[in-house]
C-alpha cells in the first residue's frame, strides 16, 4: 500500500521556506535538534528521536543554499533513506548494535552508548564545509548545557542565533499538502471522538475511554499505516486535572466527560475536544455551562478571517463568555496553530498577540472550563483561514446529550 502523505511530500518546498527565512535573518546554516524541526526540514521521523527525545540522536543541518544534511544513526539510516526519498544528504554514525551492512573487520569493540557530541561535531563540520565564520541558527532553549557550550566554543557566541522565531514563521502559512494533512488528521480525530461518545456509558472508566480512543484511531486511519501517535488528554466527571495514568473512577449518569487530543499522522498532529454527558440525563447547571462555552466558541469562530488580529479574537471571545454568565472567567489563550510541532504551537489566540490572520493558517479554536464541582468542558475544532474567511475541518456537538 502506498503512503498517502509521505510519498507526496515535496522536500524542496520545505527547504526553500527555511532558506527564505534564513536569508531574511542573515543566517548561513541551521543546526536543528528537536524531532519536529528535523522532520520539518527533512521529512524523516526518527523513532528514537521522537520516542526518547535525546538531543543529538538525529540532527538536520540546513545550509543557506543547497540540500539539507541529515545526521542519523546507522541503525535508523534505512528508514531515513526510505522517508527522505534521496532528497537530502545522509551522514551516519555507529551505535553499540552490530549491523551486517555496516560491519568493519578492523573493529574490535563498540561503545556501550554513543557519545552524542560526535553528532554535534559532525554537524559543526558540515556547517564549516559551507563557509568559514558562519552565523548559525540553533534551538537554544532545548539544548543541554554540554551541547550548547560545544557550539559556543566552536562558532563563538556572536555567531549563534536562536532560530525559534524563524521556525514559527516558516510553519505558519501551510501548503495545500499540509492543509490536506491537517484536515485529514482533524477529521480522523472527530470520527474517533464521535464513536467514543456513542459507546461510553455509566460504569465505564477513563481506562476504557483511553483504550477505545486508541483502538478507534487505528480503525479510522487506513489501518494506521502512517499513524505515529494517539493523544489522550481527557478529564472525567469531577476529576478536572489531566493525568498520564488513566483513572479507575466509574462514570455515573450525568457525569461530564471532556475528550481532548487527537492523532498524529506522518508528523502532523490534530487537537480537538468534545464534551458530553454520560447516559441520558444531565443536571441543568452543567448544560448551562456547556452553552456558555459554546457561545464563546461561536463568537470566536465568527471572528476568524484574513486581516483580523489574534488579540481582537481573544478579547471578543472573553467578552462573550463573561456576558453570558461567567463574569470572572479568565484564560491565557483561546487556541493555537497546529501542524508538525507539538500540540500547542505559536502564535496563540491571546490578549497581546497581534499576528494578523492570513490564508493558509491552521488553527485549533477552544473555549475550556474546568471544575471539580461542575465538571469540565471544552469546545474545540480546527479550521484553516482562506482568502475570504475560513474552512471548517470539524463540527462540535452542540448539546451535552449526544445519545
Amino acid at each position: 500500500m502506498p503512503y498517502r502523505f509521505m510519498d507526496t511530500r515535496d522536500q524542496l518546498y520545505f527547504q526553500t521556506k527555511l532558506q527564505t527565512e534564513m536569508e531574511r535573518e542573515g543566517l548561513d546554516a541551521l543546526v536543528l535538534t528537536q524531532p519536529e524541526s528535523v522532520f520539518y526540514a527533512t521529512g524523516f521521523m526518527g523513532c528514537s528521536h521522537y520516542r526518547f527525545r535525546s538531543c543529538g540522536s538525529t540532527i538536520a543541518v540546513v545550509p543557506a543554499h543547497g540540500r539539507v544534511t541529515l545526521i542519523v544513526s546507522e541503525f535508523e539510516s534505512g528508514g531515513a533513506a526510505l522517508q527522505t526519498k534521496g532528497q537530502v544528504e545522509i551522514q551516519t554514525y555507529p551505535l553499540w548494535i552490530y549491523i551486517e551492512e555496516f560491519a568493519d573487520p578492523a573493529e574490535t569493540e563498540k561503545e556501550v552508548q554513543p557519545d552524542l557530541l560526535r553528532t554535534f561535531r559532525m554537524a559543526a563540520q558540515r556547517v564549516l564545509d559551507f563557509r568559514a565564520g558562519p552565523v548559525v541558527g540553533i534551538e537554544s532553549s532545548s539544548l543541554p548545557y554540554d551541547k550548547y557550550t560545544f557550539l559556543l566554543d566552536t562558532f563563538g557566541p556572536e555567531h549563534l542565533v536562536n532560530c525559534a522565531g524563524l521556525l514559527t514563521r516558516s510553519k505558519l502559512i501551510k501548503s495545500p499538502w499540509e492543509i490536506d494533512l491537517c484536515r485529514y488528521t482533524a477529521q480522523v480525530a472527530e470520527k474517533v471522538m464521535e464513536k467514543v461518545m456513542a459507546t461510553t456509558h455509566p460504569g465505564m472508566t477513563e481506562v476504557d475511554i483511553v483504550r477505545n480512543f486508541t483502538a478507534y484511531a487505528y480503525e479510522f486511519t487506513d489501518g494506521g499505516q502512517e499513524l505515529t501517535k494517539v493523544n489522550n488528554v481527557h478529564t472525567v466527571g469531577p476529576n478536572y486535572w489531566s493525568t498520564y495514568l488513566p483513572r479507575a473512577y466509574p462514570l455515573q449518569e450525568g457525569d461530564v466527560v471532556r475528550l481532548d487530543g487527537g492523532v498524529q499522522v506522518y508528523g502532523y498532529l490534530s487537537d480537538l475536544a468534545r464534551t458530553f454527558a454520560v447516559g441520558s440525563s444531565v443536571p441543568p447547571e452543567r448544560e448551562r455551562l456547556f452553552d456558555i462555552m459554546l457561545s464563546g466558541f461561536d463568537a470566536e469562530l465568527s471572528m476568524m478571517g484574513p486581516g483580523i488580529k489574534l488579540s481582537e479574537v481573544f478579547r471578543r471571545t472573553l467578552e462573550v463568555i463573561r456576558k453570558h454568565g461567567l463574569p470572572t472567567y479568565i484564560r491565557g489563550h483561546f487556541g493555537h496553530t497546529t501542524g508538525s510541532g507539538l500540540t500547542e504551537d505559536y502564535p496563540m489566540i491571546s490578549a497581546n498577540e497581534d499576528t494578523v490572520l492570513a490564508p493558509g493558517m491552521v488553527f485549533c479554536l477552544e473555549t475550556p472550563y474546568y471544575s471539580a464541582r461542575h465538571h469540565s468542558y471544552n469546545i474545540e475544532d480546527e479550521i484553516v483561514i482562506t482568502q475570504d474567511g475560513y474552512e471548517r475541518f470539524t463540527y462540535t456537538n452542540r448539546t451535552l446529550l449526544v445519545h
